[in-house]
């Protein structure tokens, strides 16, 4: 009975084992194939020579216009944009004018980049001194971490010059500036900034630990005279710090860690061995 069950499923089974006959395509299916060939033939020309109708449209000498003339309205620019990084550099070598938008995020937060600039145009910005390129980078709202990122990439460069407007309470919107005469030195910069500043407007709840906070930086948050690392947790409501607060009031005292509450975020400061092992559990219990 084996045999013959064996026998019975050897022959199901075989014809699978090479292709049919008729698999093969009859000429007609080719002649249906070739029309829809044709068709994408002709539309493939026609979105080509509109490509080609386009790029002669915007000239590199009216993308320059434009996007000189939307400096002021920064904030508007569409959003979602990240242009590549070598998008422009060809400009920049040849010592040629160009502007460009670096990138722009759903928040608001948009980054230009103007390089070779002549003298002129340098008052159409906010501090008209020397330099041939400058760097703008505008936020709907102001936050500390705007801040702590400048002040990294002021420590990595020299001779760099700036204007902000920003604001501790969150209230305005945020306004940076760089000049440089090496255009090449600003655009590094310009976009390692950028990657930094995007990067945070995608998280809710933000930590800042500086163990060695810098007197620039503490100057601007308006925490003169502190002594040892700082602690800041962006995203923080003023009555969600006190709810968070409350608690650990006690513990905080007897470890020497002091804390600063403001509209937007929270500062806790202290030793760097007690604030830094407080920290992980603190800050766990906002994340949660």
């Amino acid at each position: 009975m084996s045999e013959f069950m064996r026998a019975i499923v050897q022959e199901v089974l075989r014809p699978a084992e090479r292709p049919p006959k008729k698999e093969k395509e009859p000429p007609a299916v080719h002649q249906k194939l070739h029309r829809p060939n044709y068709q994408n033939a002709m539309r493939e020309k026609r979105l080509n020579e509109l490509k080609g109708n386009n790029e002669k449209i915007t000239s590199p000498d009216d993308e320059l216009v434009s996007r000189l003339n939307i400096l002021t309205l920064a904030q508007g620019a569409e959003r979602g944009i990240t242009v590549p990084a070598n998008h422009g550099t060809e400009n920049t070598a040849a010592g040629q004018p160009c502007g460009r938008l670096i990138g722009s995020a759903p928040s608001g937060l948009a980054a230009w980049l103007y390089t070779n600039l002549p003298h002129e145009r340098l008052e159409w910005f906010h501090r008209p001194i020397p330099a041939q390129g400058v760097a703008v980078f505008s936020a709907p709202v102001s936050s500390p971490g705007q801040l702590v990122i400048l002040q990294e990439e002021l420590s990595r460069t020299e001779d760099m010059k700036y204007f902000i407007q920003w604001d501790k309470n969150g209230k305005t919107a945020f306004l940076l500036e760089l000049f440089h005469n090496d255009c090449r030195l600003l655009e590094t910069t310009a976009e390692n900034m950028w990657q930094s500043l995007n990067r945070q407007t995608k998280k809710k709840n933000k930590l800042f630990y500086l163990e060695q906070p810098g007197s620039w930086l503490l100057n601007q948050l308006e925490l003169t005279g502190i002594r040892g690392a700082v602690a800041i947790m962006e995203g923080l409501g003023r009555y969600e710090s006190y709810s968070l607060l409350l608690p650990v009031l006690q513990e905080l005292a007897s470890t020497n860690i002091r804390y600063r509450i403001e509209e937007k975020y929270l500062v806790l400061y202290g030793a760097h061995e007690q604030l830094a092992s407080y920290l992980p559990g603190f800050f766990g219990e906002i994340q949660q």
